[in-house]
């Protein structure tokens, strides 16, 4: 789309303001990367469009053809791409004007160009034009209306016109004012002006335009000030005038790099405002590859807010021109959409509504290079994932630690992090994946959230969202028969035969697995709430670190609803509690040895008594307490505020962590006291008591001492963890305790499962067998396709559709 019609579209409509962001091409392969995650982060509050600069002398002409590229048909921004006469021939100009036509850019910023590197003056080339009204005139008599063409105003007249300090006079500013009328007369519809720091200067230019005939829109260049020597650099070589009032507020602070970018948004947003106020709806802005300072210019505008983002469509938009009435995406495809672009850039048409025509050469078979090509690795990806592995349990926290946000990377994944609406149910996510259903794909149950909603909403205001719950996981074919899927709910199962019959793994599409209700399995729901308490207690408890010493425990107060919880806080330095320990924080004595991953300088341990909440947020059937359960947690100190922090992992080099526990309740005769500890996932492990009333650990989490009541003794299970428990004092794992009916009937439930599943598996192989074994017999006797009615029309029926779409005939509720 052409920038001219969305500001024109903009002005007409509800006369909203609109903005825009300039980069430039970076020099290195890795600046080129860094600047695209800026520009998507940058683009998500929906900019009218991003440009791109040419380089001086045309010495980056490659590359911003291809960030150009990448900006229209990637990020999904409208781009307008500069284009410079400077070392270029008109074959030259011609290449870069097919070049972006193929790739669906509309809009290009016509200009003379700076003179080469080394040379004071700009040279025409053999071939080339002497200035931009010749290059306007080139585009407009070869491409016709197909480019919307933007020009270059100067305010201050163009640098080349500006004679010593005096500025231009007024002769050559009326020349350079004639000049631009010739620019718009020859084809230009759009003018963007240098950038300047006095705004009456800019409103004066507007007004002598409109004086001689210029009725185009003029948009504003505004240029933050991010450092006192790139400011005067910009300045000098635009010869732009600086008014005495900004001067004297840099002077005192040109050293304090933080006060100049502060200041510098101040100006910006002071700046903007009164231009605003004359009724100029379009802003510009230079932003030199750099983000924070232009995003703050507009926050404080009002024009954006940072948390949150509209959509028009749960992916973003296209923005190439042959693809902008896409409306169709596959699920599947939800984390990777700049996969899915590079994939399905030879088609000619799009899906368009539920259903496409499969006999349209569009949708060919979509080959799977991108998993025999060569993986590129970034660092975030190297660092987060490039790890040494112990174990499948290793693989397990590397998945569940990503869904649950402590990893911004993910091999299957395009995006920084999690999406909004994954954080809706991280908690379940991080669960399914500890029990080895390592999850890449996923979206949550939404009934009727609004269409504004900053998780889940997308489209027009006044709309509402509806949507299946959906999660897919990679997982090993025999997790699949020794899983009880009745706790899931309903279930559907999609995998490669060729990676079955080598037992690799197999991509499972979990239907329902999280309802909206939290319908989850017990140990999930179980696990959620206890989760949420712990999020809950550490906000609470940090707020007694009003001015916290070093060492001391501070005890915190809970909301009256949780009234008999007990929490406290004590913060130390890492090198402190490694080489002293601490001898007395409540119940618990730590000594030396204890580190915590990953490092932190300063870290807080967290203390809770839950009192009689115990078996509430930690029931055990079949057992009682004699103890309240405590709670020992580590998290991160360097930010006091902080909320919903992660935990640190607490790891004990030496001698155990003691427990000793007071106000035990008497154990009954003819009973066995045990020690409790529940894991971070809420899961129960038990062992021997050191004394009547100690117990030992290893690791963080809850702890009690508790009886068997039904008394059926526990048994052991697996050890989680690679480091053998101490005995006496360590916790041995066994599972909860069921009476036979329930045995026997999931005994039962999984056999029939597991009968019911190799039928079907089996009936699957002999219908796809016979079906390839009729189409081959087909294909040598030359017989045509099938074909179908659809309305009045006969069309061929394919075997199998691209999306495998799945007829709805029910209403969410």
């Amino acid at each position: 789309m052409k920038v001219i019609d969305k500001v024109r579209g903009a002005a007409e409509g509800d006369g909203r303001t609109v903005f825009s962001f300039e980069f430039f091409p970076p020099k290195t392969e890795e600046g080129v990367e860094n600047l695209f995650e800026r520009m998507d982060r940058m683009v998500a509050h929906n900019p009218n469009f991003c440009d791109i600069t040419w380089g001086a002398g045309g010495s980056t002409a490659d590359l911003t053809l291809d960030i150009a590229n990448r900006m229209q048909n990637m990020i999904c921004v409208e781009t307008m791409m500069h284009l410079t006469c400077t070392n270029m021939p008109v074959e030259k100009i011609d290449h870069a004007l097919d070049t972006i036509k193929a790739n669906g850019i509309q809009n290009v910023l016509a200009l003379r160009g700076d003179p080469p590197h080394g040379q004071d003056k700009f040279v025409q080339v053999a071939g080339g034009f002497a200035c931009a009204l010749d290059l306007v005139q080139h585009i407009r008599a070869k491409y016709g209306d197909y480019f919307g063409i933007t020009v270059a105003g100067y305010p201050e007249a163009h640098p080349d016109m500006i004679q010593g300090d005096g500025g231009a006079s007024q002769e050559a500013y009326n020349n350079d004012l004639a000049y631009l009328k010739r620019k718009v007369d020859a084809g230009a519809d759009l003018i963007i002006t240098q950038l300047f720091y006095d705004t009456d200067i800019f409103l004066k230019f507007v007004n002598d335009c409109h004086q001689i005939g210029i009725t185009c829109p003029i948009v504003p260049g505004i240029m933050p000030i991010n450092n006192y020597k790139g400011f005067l650099r910009m300045t000098g070589f635009c010869k732009t005038k600086i008014p005495p009032e900004i001067t004297a507020a840099l002077d005192p602070i040109k050293d304090n790099e933080d006060a100049v970018r502060a200041y510098g948004v101040h100006l910006g947003t002071e700046m903007c405002k009164k231009i605003l106020s004359h009724g100029i709806k379009t802003l510009h802005l230079y932003t030199l590859n750099m983000e924070k300072s232009a995003l703050a210019i507009l926050m404080n505008l009002g024009l954006i807010e940072e948390s949150k983002v509209s959509r028009s469509l749960p992916w973003r938009r296209p923005a190439n021109v042959f693809r902008v009435k896409e409306d169709v995406r596959p699920i599947f495809w939800a984390n990777r959409p700049k996969s899915y672009i590079s994939r399905t850039v030879g088609w000619d048409q799009y899906p368009h509504g539920r259903w496409g025509d499969s006999n349209n050469p569009s949708y060919g078979a979509l080959t799977d290079y991108q998993f025999m090509r060569p993986r590129s690795r970034d660092k975030k990806l190297q660092e987060e994932w490039a790890t040494p592995l112990k174990s499948v349990d290793d693989i397990n926290e590397r998945f569940m630690k990503f869904c649950l946000g402590k990893l911004r990377s993910s091999p299957w994944s395009e995006l920084d992090g999690l999406q909004p609406e994954t954080k809706i149910i991280n908690e379940q996510l991080s669960q399914v994946n500890l029990k080895g259903f390592l999850t890449i794909n996923s979206q949550p149950a939404v009934n009727g959230e609004k269409s504004d909603s900053p998780a889940v909403g997308w489209g027009g205001p006044g709309g509402y969202v509806y949507q299946k719950a959906k999660a897919e996981a990679l997982l090993k074919f025999e997790a699949i028969l020794a899983t009880s899927w009745s706790q899931f709910g309903m279930i559907q199962l999609v995998g490669s035969t060729e990676l079955i019959r080598h037992s690799i793994i197999l991509l499972a599409l979990l239907g329902v697995l999280f309802a909206c209700q939290y319908k989850a399995q017990p140990p999930i729901a179980f696990a959620s709430t206890a989760r949420s308490l712990d999020s809950l207690l550490q906000d609470y408890v940090y707020r007694a670190f009003v001015r916290p010493r070093t060492g001391i425990s501070y005890n915190g107060t809970v909301p009256s609803n949780l009234t008999g919880i007990k929490i406290a806080a004590i913060r130390l330095r890492s090198g402190s509690l490694r080489k002293r320990g601490v001898h007395s924080f409540k119940e618990f004595s730590i000594p030396v040895g204890v580190v915590v991953q990953p490092y932190v300088r300063r870290l807080v341990l967290v203390y809770q008594s839950l009192g009689n909440w115990s078996s509430v947020y930690y029931p055990l059937p079949g057992y009682s307490y004699l103890t309240p359960v405590l709670g020992l947690l580590a998290y991160d100190a360097a930010n006091l505020s902080a909320t919903n922090l992660p935990e640190l992992n607490i790891v004990v080099l030496e001698s155990p962590i003691s427990i000793n526990f007071t106000n035990v309740t008497p154990v009954p005769s003819g009973t066995i006291a045990r020690c409790v500890w529940f894991g971070l996932d809420g899961s129960p492990y038990f062992g021997d008591l050191v004394s009547s009333n100690v117990c030992s650990t290893y690791r963080q989490g809850h702890f009690s001492i508790v009886i068997n009541s039904s008394e059926i003794a526990p048994s052991p299970a697996p050890s989680l963890t690679p480091r053998p428990l101490p005995s006496p004092g360590g916790f041995k794992s066994s599972n909860k305790s069921k009476v036979w009916k329930i045995v026997v009937g999931a005994v039962g439930g999984f056999v029939a499962l597991v009968f019911l599943a190799l039928l079907v598996y089996c009936m699957q192989r002999y219908k796809q067998n016979k079906k390839v074994e009729q189409m081959e017999q087909h294909a040598n006797a030359g017989v045509s396709l099938q074909t179908a009615s659809v309305g009045d029309a006969r069309v061929p029926v394919a075997s199998v559709t691209r999306t495998q779409p799945v007829l709805e005939n029910e209403l969410v509720a």
